[in-house]
C-alpha cells in the first residue's frame, strides 16, 4: 500500500528577540519538495555585529547601552530571495543556499544641530549570495537555522566623506562623490521560527 507522501512546509522565523533594538531580521520557506525550498530575507540594521559587540562591552552611557553605534541616523536594509538545498530534508540538518541580494544602505552620520551631516551614504548594492548552513529541529513545530557565507557585487549610488576642519575660519571639510565599486562581504544569519504542513 502506498504512504502519503510528506507534506510541503511553509515557514517563518525571525533573529533573536534580544537583538531587536540594533537588528530585525525574517525570513519565510516555501518547499519545493522534499530536499529544495525558497527562502525569502528581510533584514534590517544600524551595523555589523563586530562593531556592535565591542561597542556594547565597553559602554559607559545610555546610548551606547542600547547598542548605538555609528551611524547617527539611518538603517542598511537587506532584501534577498535563494534557492535552498537540504540533503536531508526541508529544514533539518545541513543546507547550501544559492541566491540573489540587494542590499539598500540609507545611513546619515556627523549630523549637527542643523541636521547637516558630514559623512552620508546612499546606495543600493546588487548581489549573489552562497551560504552554508544548519538547521535545527526542535520539534515538529519549532526550529532554529544559522547559515554562514559570502556575497558579491556591484554598489552604485553616492556618499559624502568627512574629510578635517578648517580653522581659518572654523568650518568642516567633506568630500561628495558617486560610488561605483565592486563589493565582497561576509554574510550571516540566525533564525528562530516555526514550521507548517511537514
Amino acid at each position: 500500500m502506498l504512504e502519503p507522501a510528506p507534506g510541503l512546509p511553509i515557514a517563518v522565523a525571525v533573529n533573536v528577540p534580544v537583538a531587536w533594538h540594533w537588528s530585525i531580521g525574517a525570513s519565510a520557506w516555501v518547499g519545493l519538495d522534499a530536499h529544495h525550498a525558497l527562502r525569502a530575507n528581510f533584514a534590517r540594521y544600524r551595523g555589523p555585529l563586530w562593531q556592535i559587540i565591542p561597542n556594547m562591552l565597553e559602554a559607559d552611557g545610555e546610548d551606547d547601552e542600547l547598542g548605538s553605534i555609528p551611524p547617527d541616523f539611518g538603517a542598511t536594509t537587506d532584501l534577498g530571495l535563494g534557492w535552498v538545498y537540504y540533503p536531508r530534508r526541508v529544514l533539518d540538518g545541513p543546507s547550501l543556499e544559492v541566491g540573489a541580494m540587494l542590499r539598500l544602505n540609507r545611513l546619515r552620520d556627523r549630523i549637527d544641530d542643523k541636521n547637516l551631516a558630514d559623512e552620508e551614504q546612499h546606495t543600493n548594492l546588487y548581489s549573489a549570495r552562497v551560504l552554508a548552513g544548519w538547521t535545527w529541529r526542535l520539534s515538529d513545530w519549532w526550529f532554529i537555522a544559522t547559515s554562514l557565507g559570502a556575497s558579491a557585487g556591484y554598489e552604485r549610488g553616492r556618499q559624502k566623506s568627512f574629510v578635517g576642519y578648517s580653522y581659518d575660519p572654523f568650518m568642516t571639510i567633506t568630500r561628495q562623490e558617486h560610488v561605483s565599486r565592486a563589493d565582497v562581504s561576509v554574510e550571516a544569519y540566525l533564525r528562530v521560527g516555526m514550521v507548517f504542513g511537514q
